[in-house]
């Protein structure tokens, strides 16, 4: 999947606009059965382990994944709440950490631009899909985006 049909999906998911409704209600459940109070982060982190076991195993066996994902962001948001930590701000910390990293996927490893071995790994990746390769510049994608 390229660049623009990755974007095109992303767009059509007019649901997003429903995420902050759902937020609440996470809170507002965790909230009313004492999961903030009465347990703590040590706890939650260990169901979040949990349900990403349960993620994998349905990624393995080709089963639904919805729900597992949503039973990780609810553990997310309760971890969140306990440590006054807003999920928009997690998303804003993470995107500021990523949005300019360059790196490829090769072999099921994501390749850092400042890996010794990028560049061929980058040339095989392109070559393999069949893309014109160009080496990159220290601006970004040798490619035209």
């Amino acid at each position: 999947m390229n660049r623009k049909e990755a974007r095109k999906i992303i767009a059509e998911f007019k649901d997003y606009q429903r995420i902050g409704m759902r937020l609440r209600d996470f809170a507002t459940w965790h909230s009313n059965r004492n999961l903030i109070d009465g347990s703590d982060d040590k706890t939650q982190f260990m169901k979040l382990v949990q349900e990403m076991g349960e993620l994998s195993d349905n990624l393995c066996k080709g089963k639904d994944i919805r729900d597992d994902v949503g039973d990780m962001l609810v553990v997310l948001t309760n971890i969140c709440i306990r440590n006054n930590v807003s999920f928009i701000s997690c998303l804003d910390a993470a995107w500021e950490d990523i949005k300019d990293r360059r790196g490829i996927m090769y072999n099921g490893v994501f390749v850092k631009s400042t890996d010794p071995s990028y560049e061929t790994c980058r040339k095989e990746v392109f070559t393999l899909a069949g893309m014109l390769y160009k080496p990159e510049t220290d601006e970004g994608e040798g490619e035209d985006e």
